[in-house]
C-alpha cells in the first residue's frame, strides 16, 4: 500500500473520485465510531433499563462538551483545507498549534463547570434518584478524562483537512477494538478487573481516546504536520489565533450545545412517563447513529472540498460538488431508512429485552427514520458551509427549529395525549424542516465570498 501524501489536493482530481475518496473512509470511521457506542449500549442494557436511562441522561450533558470541542475541530478542518488548496501547506502546523492550546483550554473549563453544576442539573431534569446515582458515576472518570478528548477532535480534523480520512477511520477501527475487549472487564468485573458498571464504561472510552491521540500525533509529526515542541512559547495564545478560531468554529460550537441543551429538555418531558421512554430514547439514539454517521462522513468531505476549492478561488465548482455529495449520501440513507421501517424491532432487542423500551424504540425509530430522508441534507449541507467558513446559517437554523422541539413536543406529549410519540414526532418533523431549509439557504450563494484562510 503506497504512503499516504502529507496533503492531498482534492481539486485535481475527478468529481466523484474526490468524493467517494473522502466521505467512504470517513463514513467508514464515523460507522466504527457507531459500532464504539452500540458495544456500550449492548453490555450495559445487560444491566437493566435504569443504567441505560442514565447513560441516555448522562450523554446529552457528554454532547454539550463534545460540542465545544466541535469549535476547534472544525477550525482545524477549515483552515487545513484551505491551506491544501492555496498551496500553502506548510502553514499547518501553525495553525494546528494554538487549536490545540485552546482545546485543552476549553475542556478544563468544561470541566470545572461541570463539577460545579454537574449534579444539581441531572436532579433538574426530574429524574428518580437511582437515574441520577448512575448517570453521576457514568460522567466523574468522563470528565476527568475530557482534555484527552478535546484534543482527539483536532488531530482527526487535520487529517481530513489533508485530504487523508483513511487514518482516522484506522485510528477509530483501533478504539473500538480495545473498547470492545475493555468494556465487559470494566463493566462487569471479569477476572482480576474491578466490578464498575457505568464508570468501566466511561472509563474505557477515555483509554480509548488516549491511544488514538497518541497513535494520532505520531503519525502527524512524521508527516511534519504537528506543530514542534518550543517549550513555553508552544501554549502562548494571541487574540488573532483565538479570534480566527472562535470566528469558524464557535457558531458550530454554539449549535451544538444549543442542540444538546434541547435534548436535556425533551429528557425533562419524558421524565415523568419513567426510565422506559429515556431507556428508549438513548437506544435509538446510538441506532440512529448509522445515518447519522453516513451523513457525517459525507459532510466531511464537502467540507474538506468546499475549503480547498474556495482556496483555489472556485467557489461554483465547490457548490456544485456540494450538491452531488449530497445526491451521493442520499443512497445509503433511503437504503437505511426502508430498513428501520420494516425490521427495527429485531434490532431492538440485540440490546433490549426489556417490552416497554422495545416499543417505545421502534416508535421512536421509525419516525426517525422516515425524517432522515430529508434530514440528512442539513448534515451534509453544513459541511459546505463549514468548509466556507460561513458557519453562521447552520447555527440560525438549527437553533430555531431545535429550539422550537420543546413547545412542541410537550403539547403532543400532554396536551394531544401522545405521550413519548409526541417528543419522537416532534424530534422528526422538526429534522424534516431543518434539512429543507439549510439546502435552500445555501442555494442562495452568499458563503462564495468567504475565499480567504479565515
Amino acid at each position: 500500500m503506497p504512503p499516504t501524501p502529507v496533503a492531498r489536493d482534492l481539486t485535481a482530481l475527478s468529481p466523484n473520485r474526490a468524493i467517494l475518496s473522502l466521505a467512504l473512509p470517513a463514513a467508514g470511521a464515523m460507522l466504527v465510531q457507531s459500532l464504539y457506542y452500540l458495544v456500550d449500549t449492548f453490555w450495559i442494557g445487560k444491566l437493566g433499563a435504569v443504567p441505560l436511562a442514565a447513560m441516555s441522561a448522562a450523554s446529552y450533558l457528554i454532547w454539550i462538551a463534545h460540542s465545544v470541542a466541535e469549535m476547534c475541530s472544525v477550525a482545524a478542518n477549515t483552515l487545513v483545507a484551505k491551506s491544501v488548496g492555496a498551496r500553502q501547506a506548510e502553514k499547518i502546523a501553525g495553525y494546528l498549534r494554538p487549536i490545540l492550546v485552546v482545546a485543552a483550554l476549553s475542556a478544563v473549563a468544561v470541566s470545572f463547570i461541570y463539577a460545579l453544576i454537574g449534579k444539581p442539573l441531572l436532579a433538574g431534569l426530574g429524574l428518580g434518584d437511582d437515574v441520577q446515582h448512575e448517570a453521576a458515576r457514568y460522567l466523574i472518570p468522563w470528565l476527568l478524562g475530557l482534555p484527552i478528548v478535546f484534543l482527539t477532535l483536532p488531530v482527526f480534523a487535520t487529517f481530513r483537512g489533508v485530504g487523508d480520512t483513511r487514518t482516522p477511520l484506522l485510528l477509530t477501527g483501533v478504539m473500538v477494538c480495545v473498547n470492545a475487549v475493555l468494556d465487559p472487564l470494566f463493566i462487569f468485573g471479569l477476572g482480576p478487573f474491578p466490578r464498575l458498571g457505568l464508570a468501566g464504561a466511561s472509563l474505557t472510552t477515555i483509554f480509548c481516546h488516549i491511544v488514538a491521540l497518541v497513535l494520532g500525533v505520531n503519525i502527524l509529526r512524521r508527516r511534519g504536520l504537528f506543530p514542534a515542541w518550543t517549550g513555553r512559547a508552544f501554549f502562548r495564545l494571541d487574540w488573532e489565533d483565538a479570534a480566527r478560531i472562535g470566528r469558524i468554529g464557535l457558531p458550530i460550537a454554539a449549535n451544538g450545545v444549543f442542540f444538546s441543551i434541547i435534548y436535556l429538555g425533551l429528557t425533562a418531558i419524558l421524565a415523568p412517563f419513567g426510565p422506559a421512554p429515556l431507556a428508549a430514547l438513548g437506544l435509538g439514539h446510538r441506532m440512529e447513529a448509522f445515518p447519522y454517521f453516513i451523513s457525517v462522513g459525507f459532510a466531511i468531505a464537502a467540507t474538506s472540498l468546499t475549503g480547498q476549492y474556495l482556496g483555489a478561488h472556485r467557489p461554483d465548482d465547490a457548490e456544485r460538488l456540494v450538491w452531488r455529495t449530497c445526491a451521493m449520501a442520499a443512497l445509503p440513507i433511503i437504503v437505511l431508512s426502508c430498513a428501520a421501517l420494516v425490521a427495527i424491532e429485531p434490532l431492538i432487542r440485540i440490546f433490549t429485552n426489556d417490552p416497554a423500551v422495545v416499543a417505545e424504540a421502534s416508535v421512536y425509530l421509525r419516525i426517525v427514520a422516515a425524517s432522515w430522508l430529508v434530514g440528512f441534507l442539513e448534515l451534509v449541507v453544513e459541511g459546505g458551509f463549514s468548509g466556507a467558513g460561513n458557519t453562521v446559517p447552520p447555527l440560525v437554523i438549527g437553533t430555531v427549529f431545535s429550539a422550537l422541539r420543546l413547545p412542541v413536543a410537550y403539547v403532543l406529549a400532554n396536551s394531544f395525549g401522545l405521550g413519548p410519540a409526541g417528543v419522537w414526532w416532534a424530534v422528526g418533523l422538526s429534522m424534516v424542516v431543518k434539512g429543507a431549509l439549510l439546502a435552500f439557504w445555501f442555494k442562495i450563494g452568499r458563503w462564495k465570498r468567504f475565499t480567504e484562510a479565515a
